[in-house]
């Protein structure tokens, strides 16, 4: 069904477009063939995390690999606040508006780490880099805390 789909995009962009009748044809297989690659591909990653536990395209950027982990459950501890902290330093319990103020620096350091993949800029990093140091030393800080 997802192939179908596919199909009728690569279509209606080619009309589209002002190409030729055989560019047209050399470009509908070309695409063809590129989903039939990426579906095998996801495929082959689908069963390396299956067995392994991580696919190859964490050697490719272990950063934004843990990144596009990390972000929704970050987010999900945003949003269901199911516990508080410790705070070593105070030693107290973390208010929840204390632990939303942290939760918060790690999801918008771990955005920007996934903005940054994607971006064309190559300062789009430097640009938000004390935002990430922070965000990160916060994940650092309370890496034991994070659990349900």
């Amino acid at each position: 069904m997802q192939l179908n789909c596919e199909i009728h995009k690569i279509i209606k962009k080619m009309n589209k477009e002002k190409i030729t009748f055989w560019e047209k044809i050399k470009y509908f297989f070309w695409h063809c063939q590129t989903n039939i690659k990426e579906f095998f591909l996801n495929i082959k990653h689908i069963w390396q995390r299956a067995t392994r536990g991580y696919d190859d395209t964490a050697y490719w950027g272990l950063d934004s690999y843990l990144a596009n982990i990390a972000l929704p459950v970050l987010k999900f501890y945003r949003t269901e606040s199911l516990g508080l902290p410790f705070n070593n330093e105070t030693n107290k319990v973390l208010t929840e508006k204390e632990w939303h103020d942290i939760l918060d620096k790690m999801i918008l350091a771990f955005q920007y780490i996934i903005e940054e993949e994607f971006s064309s800029d190559p300062n789009t990093y430097l640009k938000h880099k004390k935002k990430i140091d922070e965000g990160l030393q916060e994940f650092a800080k309370y890496y034991i805390a994070l659990w349900d």
